[in-house]
C-alpha cells in the first residue's frame, strides 16, 4: 500500500475517474459525470454527494451480519478479491466480552477523542483514524443491539433508550436532520 492508496470508498472512485477517464468509468459503471463526481466527492467537504456502489455493499453487509448471515456477507469481497487473484482469509477478532458498561465507557472515549482531535484543528485526514474507532465502537454497539433485539430493554446496569435513530449513512457525518 502506497501514500496514495485510497482508503475510503469516495477515494477509490476519484481514484478510478483520473486513472480510466471519463469514457472507461462509463462503460464500466454507467453513470453520467454527474454522477461520478457524487460518487468521488468528499463527504466532509462538498454538499452534493451520493452513496457509491461501496457505500452500498457495506450497508448491505452490515444488515446481513446483523441478521446472522455473514456467510451471504463474506461472499461480496471473496468475489471481489478473486478479481485480482487474492483470497479473503478470516481474521476472527477476540468475542468483546467486557461489562457493557465498560464497552459504552470505550465508545464514549473513542468519540470524546475525535472531538478533541477536531477542536485541535486536526486536518480531516489526520481525523479519519478518529472517526474509524468511535465509528466502530458505536457501529459495534448498535450491530449487538439489533442482533439481540434489544430495544428499551435493560442490559446490566445502561440503560438502552428506544427512540434512537442511527443515519443509515456507511460513514458519519456529524451533520444533524435526515
Amino acid at each position: 500500500m502506497t501514500q496514495d492508496t485510497p482508503l475510503r470508498s469516495w477515494q477509490f472512485f476519484a481514484a478510478c475517474r483520473k486513472l480510466f477517464g471519463q469514457a472507461t468509468f462509463y462503460n464500466i459503471f454507467r453513470v453520467n459525470d454527474r454522477e461520478s463526481l457524487r460518487w468521488s466527492a468528499d463527504p466532509g467537504h462538498c454538499a452534493d454527494v451520493r452513496n457509491n456502489p461501496l457505500d452500498q455493499i457495506h450497508a448491505a453487509m452490515r444488515e446481513l451480519a446483523i441478521l446472522g448471515r455473514e456467510d451471504i456477507a463474506e461472499a461480496a469481497p471473496a468475489m471481489l478479491a478473486r478479481a485480482i487473484g487474492r483470497r479473503l482469509q478470516s481474521l476472527e477478532p477476540a468475542p468483546d466480552d467486557r461489562p457493557l458498561p465498560q464497552r459504552y465507557a470505550a465508545a464514549m472515549a473513542a468519540c470524546v477523542d475525535y472531538i478533541q482531535a477536531d477542536a485541535a484543528g486536526s486536518r480531516y485526514e489526520e481525523l479519519y483514524p478518529y472517526l474509524d474507532a468511535a465509528v466502530g465502537a458505536l457501529e459495534a454497539l448498535y450491530v449487538e443491539r439489533r442482533a439481540n433485539g434489544l430495544d428499551g430493554a435493560t442490559c446490566g446496569e445502561v440503560r438502552f433508550c428506544a427512540q434512537t435513530r442511527m443515519r443509515r449513512h456507511p460513514w458519519w457525518p456529524f451533520r444533524g436532520g435526515r
